[in-house]
């Protein structure tokens, strides 16, 4: 049997939650490593969901929200203002 690849496809919610997570991250001065220690999360799967390629699982939203000091649903928010920026 033929293995395929895979394509990860950037959508508009990933490509918001990834500026959302950036911001984050680089106003608490981390790399993608240190916030991927700091969660618990491979340094890869951080660089997916900054890239939008990937969707983060509830378990990560609430793990990067408490890590970076923010309640979940101010991180959805701001996924939210930044989907809503983007439709003007």
């Amino acid at each position: 049997m033929e293995k395929t690849k895979r394509v990860r496809r950037k959508t508009k919610a990933g490509a918001a939650f990834g500026k959302v997570l950036r911001d984050l991250r680089t106003a608490k001065g981390w790399t993608q490593e240190e916030l991927a220690f700091e969660v618990d999360l491979e340094r890869t799967y951080i660089s997916l969901l900054e890239r939008g390629r990937g969707q983060p699982t509830l378990s990560a939203i609430l793990q990067i929200a408490d890590r970076i000091g923010i309640s979940p649903a101010d991180l959805i928010n701001r996924v939210v203002g930044v989907l809503g920026s983007t439709k003007r």
